[in-house]
């Protein structure tokens, strides 16, 4: 991939996440720490924790916090996008 797909890539992940009001770096209490929680997880984790939140709860927070329809809100490509994003995220720390 080059340098100008990869840029456009992750700028198209970052908006999508900014529009979302997703962030490695939940505030305290909204939900867990997605780079703490995601940690050591791949992609097919990270994918099913969007489509599917309440599939696995982390401690101490409770089910139906995250959306339950972000599969149907994004077309797959973004979807894909989004995984990609948050994943680069958590292994990069935050």
């Amino acid at each position: 991939m080059t340098d100008a797909a990869w840029s456009s890539r992750t700028a198209s992940g970052d908006s999508l996440a900014k529009r979302l009001r997703i962030d490695s770096r939940t505030p305290a209490g909204t939900g867990p720490n997605l780079a703490e929680a995601l940690k050591g997880k791949d992609a097919a984790y990270i994918h099913e924790s969007i489509v599917d939140p309440d599939a696995v709860i982390y401690q101490g927070f409770q089910p139906g916090i995250m959306p339950q329809d972000f599969e149907q809100q994004l077309p797959p490509k973004n979807l894909d996008e989004l995984v990609k994003y948050v994943l680069d995220q958590v292994q990069q720390g935050g």
